[in-house]
Parts: structure tokens; C-alpha cells; sequence
């Protein structure tokens, strides 16, 4: 079902299944999230609840590699728009990079997300309305 997500908080962890709408988080960054399991799937990424964040935000981590992450927030951006910051683990002496993004819609956030987390099946984001 596109509105859970699997979480884990560890690798080796055992995966379970939350509902988006129970995390306590801010209704429009919710409704992206829902958004984005129907576009990406689950298989790639999760959302990650180890870390803590406010109620705008949420870190967002690869399946495999969880040090490759992904910032996604609402403070601060217009309605219907995120904010993005992109992690890279270890590239420049065992320091992570970032690329920042501000005002995203959702056709470019599911184009930047697929291309981070190596998604190769997504659904078309053509027509979207946002």
C-alpha cells in the first residue's frame, strides 16, 4: 500500500511498517512522502526516524548504503514546494558533500531522489500538477 513506508533504524535491524500520516510530522511534508512511494517505490530508499528532526523535516536514506541520505523539508519553501539537501558519504577525505536544492517541485524532487538513490522504475511524473 503507497501510504506505508518501511523504516529501519539499523541494517540489521528487522523492517517494519509505519503509516506516513501517524509521524508527527507537517501535513504537507506527509503528503509529499506519500507521494513519493507511489512515484519511487520503497525499494531504494526509506524514510529514516534514527535521526531526529522537526516536524518539517525528515532524513530520507538509501536501502543499502544508509550514509547516502537525503534532507527533505518544508521550512521555509512556498506551498507546494521542498527543500532538498543531498548527502554524499566520504567523497572528499571521508567527509560527506552536499548539494543543496530550495523551491522544488515534485516532478524535480521524484527526478533528483531517483537519480540519487539509483531508481531505475519510476512512475512518469508527466502532467503532474503541482
Amino acid at each position: 500500500m503507497f501510504w506505508r513506508q518501511t523504516v529501519k533504524d539499523q541494517p540489521s535491524e528487522m523492517t517494519t511498517s509505519i503509516n506516513i500520516w501517524s509521524l508527527k510530522k507537517d501535513r504537507q511534508l506527509k503528503s509529499f512522502l506519500i507521494l513519493l512511494i507511489d512515484y519511487l517505490g520503497e525499494s531504494e530508499w526509506h524514510v529514516d526516524l534514527s535521526i531526529q528532526t522537526n516536524d518539517q523535516a525528515v532524513y530520507l536514506s538509501h536501502s543499502q548504503n544508509q550514509e547516502l541520505r537525503a534532507y527533505l523539508h518544508t521550512c521555509g519553501q512556498s506551498k507546494d514546494r521542498v527543500g532538498l539537501h543531498l548527502e554524499y558519504p566520504g567523497v572528499f577525505d571521508n567527509m560527506a558533500s552536499y548539494t543543496t536544492f530550495d523551491e522544488l517541485s515534485f516532478p524535480r524532487l521524484v527526478d533528483l531522489l531517483a537519480a540519487h538513490f539509483g531508481v531505475n522504475q519510476v512512475k512518469s511524473t508527466r502532467g503532474f500538477v503541482n
